[in-house]
């Protein structure tokens, strides 16, 4: 009984971290951007509206303009130019996708223990139960996508004043992490681009995911059948 359980337990647990995994590595993207264009940008455009919140949790007081310094490539070859106030504004973006960035890198190091611990769990049917994990893991990574088009796409103002309201008084999202710094880092325009990239990533990576998994299954009868 407790090992049928453990088995659940992990299935599950291997199925929530790759749609994490996708969304983390957005900051990768991010990441990989910024630090090619710091060696300078040629030109750049102001948002219309740049993005100011209060650095309550890192015990500043005063409002910052929070725009990012980034021309980020956007989807269909467009390009969303973003001023950068200073180099200061630039090392506490990066800082943030490097926290990002190593969150996506402890849910690859967590999703290969978990499969491993699948094997040792029931290695008889650890091709059906690794392909539940993944269709799991497929729907929920398209899910995604569905949720990052609805909220950061057809109605983006309606969650950004949201979130930044929530910002602004100094509390955390829903407790999710990451999200007041966003917030307060990133100007629209650069979310939308985030959103874009991630919608299209999610949509790739989640269907993948979910073919592989319905193909293990019947590679698990194949192998039983040998066995």
């Amino acid at each position: 009984m407790f090992k049928n359980l453990f088995t659940f337990l992990t299935v599950l647990l291997i199925g929530l971290q790759i749609p994490l995994i996708v969304l983390f590595s957005g900051a990768q993207i991010v990441s990989t951007k910024i630090a090619a264009l710091k060696m300078g940008i040629t030109e750049t455009e102001k948002v219309a509206k740049p993005v100011t919140a209060p650095l309550g949790f890192m015990g500043v007081a005063n409002k910052v303009a929070a725009v990012v310094p980034a021309a980020v490539s956007g989807i269909g070859g467009g390009i969303y130019t973003i001023l950068a106030q200073g180099q200061e504004n630039v090392g506490e973006v990066q800082n943030l996708l490097n926290k990002i960035i190593n969150s996506m890198y402890v849910s690859i190091a967590t999703t290969i223990l978990l499969i491993i611990l699948l094997a040792l769990l029931n290695m008889r049917l650890f091709f059906k139960n690794l392909g539940f994990s993944f269709m799991l893991g497929g729907i929920l990574t398209l899910l995604n996508a569905v949720i990052l088009y609805f909220f950061f796409i057809l109605y983006f103002e309606t969650t950004f004043t949201y979130l930044y309201s929530m910002a602004r008084s100094g509390r955390f999202v829903l407790g999710l992490p990451f999200i007041s710094s966003f917030v307060r880092l990133f100007a629209k325009n650069f979310i939308i681009t985030i959103a874009n990239v991630l919608i299209i990533r999610s949509i790739i990576v989640g269907a993948a995911i979910l073919g592989i998994g319905i193909l293990l299954v019947p590679v698990q009868r194949l192998f039983i059948r040998k066995r």
